[in-house]
């Protein structure tokens, strides 16, 4: 009997032991897969390399060179590659990197070491060395040089390298370029005409269109970048096909210079290849999401899309991002529109709170706002500090939007047509959201035809500024505050709002001084009294009618690991960029 206990005792001892060191090794396993991610603080799995990305785009790429403007961006943000970056590393809590716009304390050099205000009209960037481009025809793998910045910027801004005519840079416009010079081969030193506040941070990344380093001897040899079978670029990505309407495939560099900022000893980038999926119908969007064709849903994922995946896919990451406004924009130089109570009438008609409510799932944010969100702190009109008149004006009253139309001798209302995309997207296009404005305007006598168009008409409406008197267009958004008040300001902007039609500075004066000013600002202090001066102008024009600010979803399958919803780093890097220092862990 006793031998029977103690042999009980001893296997269960025994068992205890097995057990423990069971535990204690599984704890090492884990431990040995799993690092601290240095930017969230939180553990994730070890880097891995291999495995194909998959994201996707709601429309094909209607231009490839950014010379033509900011939508070639996205793609450019694969192959291509800006002097200074949002910093990976950096600490989510202080920069998220959710939005456009991301502070200047945040950057780090990219393609350079180092930049130096040497006096206030002139900057020099010291180049990193070892930086090579890729290793294809006619750039053969050499070193990226300060000629290659020089002949970039030369070609955008019209300094020089045969160039005269600048590119369509809204960022750019208004900045007193002097000159732009390669003075030894890592160092480029900027001139000014004057000094000027915007002029650094835009070269260095700020600029959608404008602020890429591209390689001379394929625009020299081919003209522009309009044939992607020409790119070569010196980041980490590779076009190695284009289907129309259908993907964009892109393979790793494989001698790709740059390293993982948050684990500097791997190389990057750490999957194989990359595809972009062209999904216009978002019913499809959601659907390849749910069952894994793609891997990523980069942006505009809309409340009721995410209410029905995580029906069945709960496992699917969907995390909130700051929107911007769905807005309908009024052109100035059409009746009826040239007059301010019938653009009144048009705000006052619509229910802000119905509309989050109905529309946006009660997600978004229906407090009235102008050309800048939220997180441009210090540069934007906040609504807390608008008189009550001009709040009044942004109240639903469909009682007084009838009576500012008699005032406007339109007592029966009016006919007018309204633009916009019949592929939904945040920046040209809701249907939805067209159809409530619709409704809302009818009760007031206005008769709206709405007019869906494919994306290229659209965008070719867009840029010959031959659009409807109503046209979709996006505000409010959390991008860089000088940019965004002169890309109004500017009539060569294809991003420009609908009122900036042709003649723009005889409609709106002193809007055109007010940008003219941030620009020419001699401090930051200075700069945003303007620009918030240029934002409370706008608000109190309505140049736009504001339906809200729509909630906005990034969504990605569980096995992209070390991703935190970043929406871009900068300047328009987009997911190109990030989707290099993401990886791919489906254990």
């Amino acid at each position: 009997m006793n031998r029977q206990k103690s042999k009980s005792t001893f296997s269960a001892t025994l068992l205890a032991l097995i057990m423990g060191v069971s535990v204690f090794m599984a704890g090492q396993v884990w431990a040995a897969k799993m690092v601290k991610d240095p930017s969230t603080g939180k553990m994730v799995s070890k880097p891995v390399y291999g495995g194909t990305l998959t994201t996707m785009l709601a429309s094909d790429i209607a231009y490839w060179d950014t010379y033509q403007g900011a939508q070639a961006a996205w793609i450019n943000s694969y192959v291509y590659e800006k002097l200074a970056y949002g910093d990976w590393a950096a600490d989510r809590s202080v920069y998220p990197f959710t939005t456009e716009y991301v502070p200047f304390d945040a950057y780090r050099g990219h393609l350079i070491e180092s930049w130096e205000e040497t006096s206030p009209t002139s900057f020099t960037v010291k180049l990193r060395q070892g930086v090579h481009w890729q290793n294809k025809a006619p750039m053969n793998g050499r070193e990226l040089v300060a000629k290659d910045v020089e002949f970039s910027y030369h070609r955008m801004t019209g300094l020089g390298s045969g160039f005269t005519k600048p590119g369509a840079c809204p960022s750019f416009i208004g900045i007193p370029w002097k000159s732009i010079t390669a003075t030894d081969k890592y160092t480029v030193k900027v001139e000014l005409k004057e000094p000027n506040l915007s002029a650094l941070p835009v070269f260095l990344t700020e600029s959608y269109d404008c602020s890429w380093v591209h390689p001379p001897e394929v625009i020299k040899k081919h003209g522009d970048l309009s044939d992607w079978k020409t790119w070569v670029g010196s980041g980490p990505w590779m076009i190695e096909e284009h289907v129309r309407d259908s993907h964009v495939t892109l393979n790793k560099n494989p001698d790709y210079w740059a390293h993982d900022e948050k684990y500097p000893e791997n190389k990057l980038p750490y999957a194989d290849s990359v595809v972009i999926r062209i999904i216009p119908d978002p019913a499809t969007q959601v659907s390849a999401l749910r069952t894994g064709k793609i891997d990523h849903h980069w942006v505009g994922m809309s409340v009721s899309q995410v209410e029905d995946l995580k029906k069945t896919n709960p496992e699917i990451i969907a995390q909130p991002l700051p929107g911007w406004a769905e807005s309908a924009g009024l052109r100035l130089d059409f009746e009826p529109f040239k007059d301010i109570r019938v653009r009144k009438a048009m705000q006052m008609a619509i229910d802000l709170k119905a509309i989050n409510d109905n529309l946006y799932g009660g997600l978004g944010d229906p407090t009235p706002a102008g050309q800048l969100g939220k997180a441009v702190v210090g540069y934007r009109y906040p609504y807390e500090e608008w008189p009550q008149w001009l709040r009044d004006e942004y109240a639903y009253n469909p009682k007084k939007a009838k009576q500012l139309l008699v005032e406007a001798g339109y007592p029966d209302g009016f006919e007018v047509t309204y633009d916009f995309t019949s592929v939904p997207s945040p920046y040209t296009g809701n249907s939805e959201l067209a159809q409530i404005l619709a409704a809302y305007w009818s009760q007031i006598g206005v008769k709206t035809k709405l007019n869906p168009l494919d994306h290229a008409t659209y965008q070719a409406n867009v840029n010959s500024k031959s659009f409807s008197p109503i046209t979709h267009f996006s505000e409010t958004w959390n991008y860089d505050p000088v940019a965004t008040v002169n890309i109004i300001h500017s009539e060569k902007s294809q991003w420009t709002a609908s009122m900036a039609g042709k003649g723009s500075r005889d409609l709106y004066p002193e809007h055109h001084l007010l940008a003219e000013m941030a620009q020419a600002a001699k401090t930051h202090e200075e700069q945003k009294f303007i620009v918030k001066a240029a934002d409370k102008y706008s608000i109190e024009q309505h140049w736009m009618v504001f339906p809200g600010v729509f909630p906005n979803f990034v969504a990605y399958q569980p096995w992209i690991k070390g991703y935190n919803g970043e929406r871009q780093l900068g300047g328009g890097s987009f997911f190109g960029i990030i989707s290099a220092r993401v990886w791919i862990d489906k254990n």
